[in-house]
């Protein structure tokens, strides 16, 4: 039905819509591929920052040198202050004292990316 694989998105999304299987030979489906489900975080975290799941694929993406580490710090401390990732990572002023200077840096970067686009 098409000659490119960027040319299966409208038809996957129909497909997906009306609930007709199909099958994408030669290729990964349109919302299988890796930097479509980036995208999609990125937009999902922007509406709902309450997101974590979207928030863990998109702060190291593109690589930030955030890595799991700095990342599980984060969930610790939001467990012991009883509030979300998300609340964390986007007032991470609030929680310097709990990280590494280098590993903070980054953080604040990636907050300020993010407060931009909203």
């Amino acid at each position: 039905m098409y000659r490119t694989n960027a040319q299966s998105a409208p038809f996957e999304q129909v497909c997906i819509t009306d609930g007709l299987p199909y099958k994408i030979l030669g290729g990964k489906k349109f919302f299988e591929r890796r930097e479509i489900k980036d995208i999609l975080s990125y937009v999902k975290f922007l509406v709902n920052p309450d997101d974590s799941l979207a928030l863990k694929r998109i702060i190291n993406t593109p690589t930030r040198q955030i890595g799991n580490t700095t990342i599980q710090q984060c969930e610790d401390i939001a467990a012991q202050a009883e509030t979300t990732l998300s609340h964390v990572v986007l007032h991470i002023d609030q929680y310097a004292q709990k990280l590494k200077p280098a590993a903070l840096t980054k953080i604040k970067k990636f907050t300020i990316m993010i407060q931009e686009m909203l």
